[in-house]
């Protein structure tokens, strides 16, 4: 998990949209009308499906 997230975090930062990032366990105090961008990977459920699956 780390990997991806340290993977698309790093795509932000070499995309080079000159905003100070923010990420997760990271320490930031913005200043106040200055723009930044705050970056969070949000965990998802494993869900195995298969093709007898009729729910979806």
């Amino acid at each position: 998990m780390f990997e991806v997230e340290d993977l698309l975090i790093n795509s932000f930062d070499n995309a080079e949209f000159d905003l100070p990032t923010k990420t997760e366990n990271e320490i930031y105090d913005p200043v106040i009308g200055t723009a930044y961008a705050e970056l969070i990977v949000l965990p998802n459920e494993k869900t195995a499906y298969s093709v007898k699956n009729t729910s979806l």
